[in-house]
């Protein structure tokens, strides 16, 4: 088997990986700045602006990520990451010549289409880049370009979309994408399967269905893929409407929210992924399970900090309170992403992916926004003025449910590490 990558190989595909979800969710979550423009322009409901924010995104993304992480357990991760980004930012420039909802809805499953094979593949080359008690921080370093993504999409939206429109927005959002998927594809190897871990492959991958029966036998698998999914409906539908509710419960311009909102929560969102991340490979050497305890603990505070920030009338103070719960809820995206690679075949990483990320984007980016919209233009059809605030609260609950599927996980994850790889060291 090959040696193992050199550190300052490993330092650039980390530093190109970040880069990379910087650009994946820049392009994603830019449409949650630009919903009211959205709204007042094409006239939509929020139910509508639920559907084209995330369940429109979330049935392409997570259904074709499946078969496209299955291919990527057997030919090139490489070539599916340069693809899959030239394709996404195509369709997020695209969207800017969106007349009407259904235009920007094709655009949308574009997107979605796009996106569908960047993170199995890109968390399988990290699993085969970086020993397992380092995986948890290199994993929460591209968890940062997510967030990094997240703050450049709400500042430099709000500002494009207030001073030359929502539709210009998305255009310059798209182009990096393009560019940059040409870098990755010149300068990164593809790694040996199984060479962090001194291990091989099999030489034959099992089938789909194979593969998803084999996962699903993993008890601990199966509630941390469950559990992830509601985490990110916390994440998702939140973070997506509150642009919205500073539009229209505090005034707020577009511009005004983005360079507010988004340097707070790309800020304590990188924040939340290196510390979770840094103490998930700390805690590990003690027992496996801290990998997982860290996120059920971190979701039940972060139910609580939801909740002021919602009940308060001030609207620094709102983004101050929910800082606190989106960096909790955060916890849970590098440990996850991480630990499930210790639980799986080696041929199934990509795959194993896939699975976790039908749950996070079907469960979490489709069914959070799109509930929170919904409730809301019901309430609003009765008269509730405040009717996303109430949608919000109402929603709140859904916080406690990850943090008791992730101790039921707990509970066999250290058997079904030792099935793949050995038992995890102790001290």
């Amino acid at each position: 088997m090959q040696a193992q990558e050199s550190r300052e190989y490993r330092y650039y595909l980390l530093f190109v990986m970040l880069i990379g979800y910087s650009l994946n969710f820049l392009d994603r979550q830019i449409i949650s700045i630009l919903l009211q423009p959205i709204k007042e322009d094409l006239l939509l409901s929020d139910t509508m602006l639920g559907f084209l924010s995330g369940l429109s995104f979330a049935l392409f993304y997570a259904t074709l990520g499946i078969p496209i992480a299955a291919l990527a357990d057997r030919k090139s991760r490489r070539a599916i990451v340069s693809i899959s980004m030239a394709v996404w930012s195509v369709m997020t420039a695209a969207c800017g010549l969106a007349q009407n909802f259904f235009q920007l809805l094709l655009g949308r499953f574009g997107v979605g289409i796009g996106e569908a094979g960047f993170t199995p593949a890109t968390l399988s080359m990290i699993a085969d880049t970086f020993p397992k008690e380092q995986r948890a921080t290199a994993v929460a370093v591209t968890s940062a370009g997510a967030m990094l993504g997240v703050m450049l999409g709400l500042v430099i939206g709000g500002y494009v979309a207030q001073h030359w429109g929502w539709r210009t927005a998305m255009l310059v959002a798209g182009v990096p994408g393009i560019l940059f998927s040409a870098v990755f594809w010149f300068t990164v190897r593809e790694p040996v399967r199984g060479a962090s871990d001194g291990i091989s492959a099999k030489s034959e991958t099992s089938s789909l269905w194979t593969s998803a029966a084999i996962l699903w036998r993993i008890r601990s698998f199966r509630f941390i893929a469950l559990g992830a999914g509601v985490s990110s409906a916390c994440v998702y539908g939140y973070s997506i409407w509150l642009p919205s509710l500073l539009a229209r419960s505090y005034g707020m311009k577009p511009a005004e929210i983005g360079l507010l909102l988004g340097p707070v929560l790309g800020g304590v969102g990188v924040v939340g992924a290196l510390v979770s991340g840094y103490l998930c490979d700390r805690l590990m050497r003690r027992d496996l399970r801290w990998t997982i305890w860290i996120p059920a603990i971190a979701s039940a505070v972060a139910m609580c900090f939801a909740i002021a920030s919602l009940l308060t009338s001030s609207a620094p103070l709102l983004i101050g309170l929910y800082a606190f719960a989106y960096l909790l809820s955060m916890f849970f995206s590098a440990s996850t992403s991480s630990i499930i690679q210790s639980l799986v075949p080696i041929e199934m990483r990509a795959t194993s992916v896939a699975w976790k990320m039908l749950m996070v984007n079907l469960v979490g980016l489709g069914l959070g926004p799109q509930a929170i919209g919904a409730l809301s233009h019901f309430l609003s059809a009765r008269g509730d003025d405040e009717s996303l605030r109430t949608a919000m609260l109402m929603a709140t609950p859904i916080f406690l449910i990850p943090t008791v599927l992730y101790l039921i996980a707990a509970r066999t994850m250290r058997e079904d590490a030792d099935r793949i790889t050995g038992p995890a060291p102790t001290h």
